[in-house]
């Protein structure tokens, strides 16, 4: 062999590293940006599920529906929608209950959010003073978040111009 044929070699193994590591590098961007895509269309697919159980709950209709909440989120908030004055609680800070119309917010953590907004105004089922509320739950005469695993069902019924929710075991 002589060095010439070493050299060649050489620079083909190079070459060939560069080339598989570019390879490499854009199929991780490809996998990330079509997971980032996932999770955008699961929020989207989630909203737009919640909205169509609220919107087409009528007067008197009452069904149970189970909702898929996007990996990421672990918390689900409901607001009631005619709510006065309402306390920060864990994890969304007084101002964005205040400055908002929003009424469905989901939580990763304390920093990321998706508020979402219903077509009709929600009634809250609270829990009563003698019942006990879940670890996790928190509850309050105009608000109920619940930590949630993927899926939450609840119960909707219809009352016209707003639908009464109440919490079916999940």
């Amino acid at each position: 062999m002589k060095k010439s044929q070493i050299a060649g070699q050489i620079f083909v193994y190079v070459l060939s590293l560069i080339i598989i590591g570019l390879i490499v590098l854009f199929g991780y961007r490809a996998i990330k940006m079509i997971q980032d895509y996932q999770v955008k269309m699961d929020e989207i697919n989630f909203m737009t599920r919640f909205e169509e159980a609220i919107s087409k709950t009528d007067y008197k209709d009452v069904e149970i529906k189970t909702f898929k909440v996007p990996g990421k989120y672990r918390k689900i908030c409901l607001v009631s929608q005619n709510h006065g004055s309402l306390p920060a609680i864990d994890p969304l800070p007084l101002s964005q209950w205040q400055n908002t119309n929003d009424d469905v917010f989901l939580y990763t953590g304390i920093t990321e959010f998706l508020p979402m907004k219903t077509s009709k105004t929600l009634v809250l089922d609270m829990p009563t003073a003698n019942a006990q509320v879940d670890p996790g739950e928190e509850s309050d005469s105009s608000y109920l978040c619940k930590t949630v695993q993927g899926l939450i069902t609840l119960r909707l019924e219809g009352l016209g111009s707003s639908v009464f929710i109440s919490e079916k075991i999940s």
